[in-house]
């Protein structure tokens, strides 16, 4: 029988048709018994043929159950010889317990004529020679000869059909009690067939599925492929085959299954249909992709770690890394495999020792050391370092135990940036205790540069309040509180400046810049400056100019003024000489280079690399003896960089020093150029010279100004130009007096900072109530984007101070006809 084959149906029809046979013998047998009789009774000389030709065994016993004939099928069946049998009681061819009954039954029949066994065919057992017992088929007929009553028994052997019947019912079990499904379908793919396990998984019972297309179980996309599979087994073209397909159960819910299919043939090698014998394997893929799950997010975890690791067993197998130690070995660069995954960690003697890893001599036997400790898990952390020294890499060690066998876990971690960050901030903190003393010696030495003029100015004020002077001796007092006044204002704007560079609020402005101008006037005053000194200032062209360039002319001149003025201070004797030239730059822009070169004291190489440092001088002596803040090369070289250059210097201690910078600059078109200040003089036919002598203002002016002093000094500069002022102490009286129509102000001059309220406030309440006249602002921020508040804020435009007094009058002069213009 085919494993194949469709257990169920097969088992049914296998039952149905013994049954059949075994009624058909009855049939016949008591057919053959009525003939025998017949036969007898006529006494008919061919009987003794039948019995002999017979192929079933006959046997025939007097009342008395003793055997009188015995045929040739029986002798085979039984194995015994006619002569043993015959005048025997029939029950030595009987095993227990029929043996025991015989009697009984014949001396119950003759008494009663019950009759249990005669002309009832039954299945009963028979024992033969050899003492083995056997099922058989037994028909028994009573015969009359001679006025004798006689038993024939016709005997078909069975223990081989019994035998199969045995072996159906024992594969029917097998097949109900499976956890797999087991369907037959016949050759037009229905179901015939259908078990326990089949109604378990798919959810339909017998009922629902016979006779159903086997498509029914599949998923949709899988149906046709898999048809085509089964159609060609049960046309002889495909054995049998395994696989694994998607099913659909009742509920319409997906399974996974594992399928095996093979043709159901029957005896005559004819293909009567398809077993298939599906097993579900969804719970069992749902752990595979579960642990699959499980195992790529540990493998994600540890390829995304930073520290590269490994797993060894004992004997230094790496079992498993992740892609940071994979990296890790690629980047050292070994030679040799002794450090990928399926390799040996520990060194082999044989290695040269430019294929081996220092340190690995050490981590191999810390490795040693671990396996051979009892604990259950032991780990050790040490610090090791690249053949070269310089990377840095910790090691940590773990040992575990997995299914009784020991495993450590190697991590290393590269931690040169940490080292180098730990000696980066010690670095930082030396460098901060070092600008904390140069702070310290640079608020020391401002405050001698501070307190320097504050003498000379209070003293010389008090003297003048105090002591009866003649004229010639308080203009000299006014001039040294001057000149004092301006060099304090200097260290303040200084400082300010350096404050807004290191917050980045330094802005630069590119517009069209006069350089050759600018030039001229710097060597006019450098050029008195050096004739007091009786030093020699000349000014020299390396190559033509052009005359306007694109760059921010207040700053370029702050740092030239910056440069002449220390290459003045720190020369004694000798020149300074100043060098201007120009070329293309790499960016196609002009780049113009300026060096400014002295025979004064010089710079030791030393201290050239802190020179542009805040609050630092070539050193503590220098600052002693010519004075100075510290900060005007620091200041310089950051403006130099807002500027699109660079700056430096080339020094000889003792000899002089030569400073030098660039800046980036467009040159707008239809400019001339010039290749010395003689030619650009020379070119010019008068020079305009400012005048010293202010016109006469004729306007009414309001002055909000909250400081005493600063109203007084407005008052005596604008009562000498003619102005009618009014003045008040905050805003509040500011915009009562100006929206009084009894007042008439051409310009309202505002502070913006001031008690009760502030400029900002009131400039916005007095445009609110339809005031627009000018409003000029007042205000010590040199910050653009203060100044650009107070713009905001309704202002026209800005008076910075301190004030000077001919830039005063000039912008008043200007808005003055303004207003003149817009009544």
């Amino acid at each position: 029988m085919n494993t194949g084959i469709d257990l169920t149906k097969r088992l049914e029809t296998a039952f149905d048709s013994n049954v059949s046979l075994a009624n058909r013998s009855n049939i016949e047998i008591e057919s053959l018994i009525d003939d025998v009789s017949k036969m007898l009774r006529n006494g008919q000389s061919k009987v003794n043929a039948i019995l002999e030709t017979a192929v079933d065994a006959v046997i025939m016993i007097n009342q008395f159950g003793i055997v009188s004939d015995f045929n040739p099928a029986a002798e085979r069946m039984f194995g015994y010889q006619p002569e043993e049998v015959v005048g025997q009681n029939i029950k030595m061819l009987m095993p227990s317990p029929y043996q025991e009954q015989h009697d009984g039954y014949l001396h119950n029949y003759m008494s009663t004529g019950e009759k249990k066994v005669i002309g009832i065919g039954r299945e009963v057992q028979a024992k033969r020679k050899d003492g083995s017992v056997f099922d058989i088929e037994l028909a028994v007929s009573e015969l009359t000869l001679n006025g004798q009553n006689y038993f024939a028994g016709i005997i078909k052997d069975i223990s081989e059909r019994k035998q199969n019947e045995r072996h159906l019912n024992w594969l029917a079990t097998i097949v109900e009690s499976s956890n797999e499904a087991i369907i037959g379908i016949d050759q037009g793919l229905k179901i015939h067939s259908w078990n326990k396990a089949a109604e378990t998984i798919f959810g339909y019972d017998v009922e629902e599925a016979q006779e159903e297309c086997i498509s029914l179980l599949f998923a949709e996309e899988e149906q046709i492929e898999l048809l085509i599979l089964l159609q060609e087994i049960a046309d002889g073209k495909i054995d049998r085959t395994r696989l694994e397909t998607h099913g659909i159960n009742k509920r319409g819910l997906e399974i996974d299954l594992s399928l095996s299919i093979a043709p159901i043939i029957e005896n005559d090698h004819h293909i009567s249909g398809t077993s298939i014998i599906a097993t579900d394997i969804t719970q069992s893929r749902e752990i595979e992709r579960q642990m699959e799950r499980t195992r790529a997010l540990a493998q994600y975890t540890l390829n995304s770690l930073n520290e590269c690791i490994a797993i060894l067993d004992q004997d230094g197998m790496i079992l498993s890394v992740n892609s940071a130690w994979q990296e890790f070995v690629e980047e050292m660069q070994f030679f040799d495999e002794h450090l990928k995954e399926q390799s040996c960690f520990y060194p082999s003697a044989e290695l040269e020792h430019d294929q081996l890893w220092d340190a690995q001599l050490q981590i191999a036997g810390q490795i040693q050391d671990l396996f051979k400790d009892d604990n259950e898990v032991e780990m050790d952390q040490f610090i090791v370092s690249d053949n070269s020294g310089e990377r840095c890499f910790c090691i940590k060690l773990a040992r575990f135990l997995e299914q009784e066998e020991s495993r450590v876990v190697v991590a290393i971690d590269d931690i040169t940036a940490e080292k180098q960050a730990h000696q980066e901030i010690e670095k930082a903190a030396r460098a901060a205790h070092m600008a904390n003393v140069a702070k310290t010696d640079f608020l020391t030495n401002m405050s001698h540069e501070i307190r320097t003029p504050l003498t000379a100015i209070l003293g010389f004020a008090e003297l003048m309040l105090e002591e009866d002077m003649d004229k010639e001796e308080q203009d000299l007092a006014l001039q040294t509180v001057r000149r004092n006044g301006e060099h304090l204002l200097g260290i303040i704007n200084e400082i300010l400046d350096l404050s807004k560079i290191e917050s980045g609020k330094l802005e630069v402005e590119h517009s069209d810049c006069d350089v050759i101008k600018l030039i001229d006037d710097l060597h006019d005053i450098m050029n008195l400056r050096a004739e007091k000194q009786n030093l020699n200032f000349t000014t020299e062209f390396a190559t033509a100019l052009p005359a306007i360039i694109e760059t921010d002319s207040i700053r370029l001149k702050q740092v030239l003024f910056n440069l002449l003025g220390n290459a003045l201070k720190f020369t004694s004797e000798g020149k300074v000489h100043l060098s201007i030239g120009s070329e293309c730059g790499s960016s196609g822009q002009l780049r113009m280079r300026f060096e400014v070169t002295d025979s004064g004291i010089g710079i030791d190489p030393q201290s050239t690399t802190r020179l542009f440092e805040p609050f630092t001088q070539a050193d503590n002596s220098v600052s002693r003896k010519y004075g100075g803040t510290g900060l005007g090369l620091a200041i310089s070289k950051r403006l130099v960089g807002l500027l699109g250059g660079e700056i430096g210097v080339n020094s000889i201690p003792g000899k002089g020093s030569t400073f030098w910078f660039t800046i980036d600059c467009g040159i707008p078109a239809g400019f001339n150029t010039y290749s010395s200040l003689e030619e650009y003089r020379d070119g010019i036919q008068t020079r305009q010279e400012e005048s010293l002598d202010v016109e006469q203002l004729d306007c009414s002016i309001l002055l909000a100004e909250d400081g005493e002093d600063n109203r007084h000094l407005f008052d005596f500069i604008l009562s000498q130009a003619g102005v009618r002022l009014t003045t008040v102490s905050n805003g509040a009286e500011a915009v009562k007096k100006a929206i009084d129509p009894s007042n008439q102000f051409d310009i309202i001059l505002m502070d913006m900072q001031m008690p009760v309220m502030d400029g900002y406030l009131a400039t916005k309440i007095l445009r609110e109530s339809g005031y627009n006249g000018p409003i000029l602002a007042l205000t010590a921020h040199a910050v653009k984007s203060m100044q650009q508040r107070s713009l905001n804020a309704g202002c026209d435009d800005i008076i910075t101070k301190p004030v000077n007094r001919k830039k005063l009058l000039s912008i008043l002069n200007r808005w003055d006809q303004k207003s003149f213009q817009l009544n």
